[in-house]
């Protein structure tokens, strides 16, 4: 009789201890959900801006033709060297890049 007892408090002590821990779970679950929608409308909040701010950025580098000249020479260095072709730098009077795909 008092070990039937027993085990039916064992069991019913498990089953409790298997709820708490599913209602963590689940807790856990919201919280993270919430997170990662949070996360998820500033990235979007981010893209939406961005084009603005590179925009402004763009505008300032061009009030000075100089630093214009320069940055964008810059960058298409980088695209050339990035590129997966064959770069060929002519030299004398004819300079420079030559660019084989």
């Amino acid at each position: 009789m008092i070990a039937e007892i027993q085990r039916k408090v064992v069991n019913r002590l498990r089953q409790v201890t298997a709820a708490m821990r599913q209602a963590g779970e689940n807790a856990v679950a919201i919280i993270h959900s919430a997170a990662d929608n949070k996360a998820s409308q500033r990235l979007g909040q981010a893209q939406a801006v961005r084009p603005q701010v590179v925009g402004r950025a763009l505008a300032e580098i061009q009030r000075t033709p100089e630093v214009a000249t320069a940055l964008f020479t810059l960058l298409d260095i980088q695209a050339t060297l990035r590129s997966p072709g064959k770069i060929t730098l002519a030299s004398g009077e004819s300079t420079g890049v030559l660019l084989n795909s």
